[in-house]
């Protein structure tokens, strides 16, 4: 380790070379953020994890998203290397969940999210398998490729609701699936009332039960809630230039962050689907990331994460929200309600 200390008048480095990457704290005098809405969280960029790439157990083929659960841990997703790599809240890299999987690989894990237990779901679109670890364990896994209600022609995508339930998207068979913690099938949802979905890729969820699907063939988000009911839809091809999805995501105030294909550009929306701005500054002035892949949001951490693949760098955001007050409250689960393709329960194996 070696520690590099400069005069007041510049930031303070600390350097870091541990396993094949390297840390770089550093401090910014002004935020990233140049949002006008009062309720937008002020950002202000924190530590980078600069990644290494290559084949040994610290390093890393094709980052492509990374969340920080409450402990404090950050999981990073590596699509081609198949693999979903552990740092504690040091930035430390700690091993792999690969490790501890029987087989010792994920296939192509696409996101890694976790529920309000501790339990860490690896969305595996290779094998159209969930996986779930807990306590640094590996726990077990469901569904698979096959036609029958709850298996995936393609897994795109996966998030967790207030009520730990899973929502996985299937872009080629044009559903959402909603399983149980456990792999128990409840609910395959096709759309919100009249709105169908056509290929569905992205999904989110907020606190208070309302569900936002990327449909990718129509470049739009639809958003609904648990009853069944569409709320909004919101054009991005006609609103934002076209460009399609890389993530989406949703902070505890319902507000939704779109990462366009089109380098760093976050675009904002409001909870009844109205523009909000960019996230990293106005149109045309994007934070300096070359191809932001994925970004994530950790409300009881107070920070966002953002992985950028090109330059292989993973940059803690720290968020302030300026009125938690405002953050959604939990809502009752309305699957009772939910008047869209009821099925029975099943566990996929």
């Amino acid at each position: 380790r070696s520690t590099f200390v400069t005069t007041s008048r510049t930031c303070v480095c600390v350097l870091s070379v541990l396993l094949g990457f390297v840390v770089f704290p550093t401090i910014f005098a002004t935020p990233l953020a140049a949002q006008q809405e009062d309720s937008a969280p002020a950002l202000t960029a924190s530590r980078i994890l600069t990644l290494v790439k290559g084949d040994r157990a610290a390093e890393v083929q094709e980052p492509f998203r990374a969340i920080v659960v409450d402990d404090g841990r950050i999981f990073l997703t590596d699509t081609k290397k198949g693999d979903v790599l552990w740092f504690d809240e040091n930035l430390v890299w700690k091993g792999s969940l690969a490790a501890l999987h029987p087989a010792r690989a994920l296939g192509s894990p696409v996101r890694t999210v976790a529920d309000s237990r501790g339990r860490i779901y690896v969305a595996d679109s290779e094998n159209r398998r969930i996986h779930w670890f807990i306590d640094d364990e590996f726990g077990g896994s469901w569904s698979g490729r096959g036609d029958e209600p709850g298996r995936f022609d393609s897994l795109d995508d996966i998030a967790v609701d207030a009520d730990d339930m899973v929502w996985a998207a299937d872009g080629s068979r044009g559903v959402v699936n909603v399983f149980t913690p456990d792999g128990l099938l409840e609910r395959v949802v096709v759309g919100f009332g009249a709105v169908g979905f056509e290929e569905p890729t992205l999904v989110a969820v907020d606190p208070a039960g309302g569900v936002y699907v990327y449909d990718a063939d129509r470049k739009v988000v639809v958003a609904g809630d648990m009853a069944g009911a569409h709320r909004w839809t919101f054009s991005v091809g006609d609103r934002l230039g076209g460009k399609k999805l890389f993530d989406l995501q949703v902070d505890p105030t319902g507000i939704l962050f779109l990462v366009l294909d089109d380098k760093s550009r976050v675009a904002m929306a409001s909870p009844t689907g109205e523009e909000l701005g960019e996230l990293f500054g106005s149109s045309g002035t994007p934070a300096s990331y070359d191809r932001l892949t994925g970004l994530s949001i950790s409300a009881s951490r107070g920070v966002m994460m953002a992985v950028d693949q090109k330059d292989l760098l993973v940059q803690e955001i720290r968020a302030v929200w300026p009125d938690t007050s405002a953050f959604l409250e939990p809502a009752p689960r309305a699957f009772a309600a939910f008047a869209i393709d009821t099925i029975q329960a099943q566990v996929l194996a």
